[in-house]
């Protein structure tokens, strides 16, 4: 499981977290999560994975210091056409950026895991 899975089933774990898609690129993360609206899940849960991804990225670069440049960015998806597109975006992002030909040789993402 990548790094990122694992952040993912800790906040699962730890908060509820609920993962509809998720795609790790080189830069940034794409993480497609259902709120229903309680106690801060997806703040708690993203600092939770930011935490992780830097501590594992610093250790195996042999590095210190912030890993994200930003705070995170949130869109309300709706239901419906527009969660599909989302999905789809998600799991193509890699495709369309020419980096793999389909989404099951790019090793951090949702696709991967829906495989399971």
């Amino acid at each position: 499981m990548s790094v990122i899975g694992i952040g993912l089933y800790e906040a699962k774990k730890r908060f509820g977290l609920c993962v509809l898609n998720f795609n790790l690129t080189f830069n940034h993360v794409h993480l497609l999560v259902h709120d229903d609206g309680g106690e801060r899940v997806i703040a708690k849960s993203l600092q939770l994975i930011q935490g992780s991804i830097a501590q594992e990225y610093n250790r195996r670069k042999g590095r210190l210091g912030a890993f994200w440049q930003d705070r995170y960015y949130a869109t309300a998806i709706q239901s419906g056409t527009h969660l599909g597109n989302c999905l789809t975006y998600i799991d193509l992002n890699m495709v369309w950026a020419g980096v793999v030909s389909h989404p099951r040789e790019w090793l951090s993402c949702g696709y991967q895991e829906i495989l399971k």
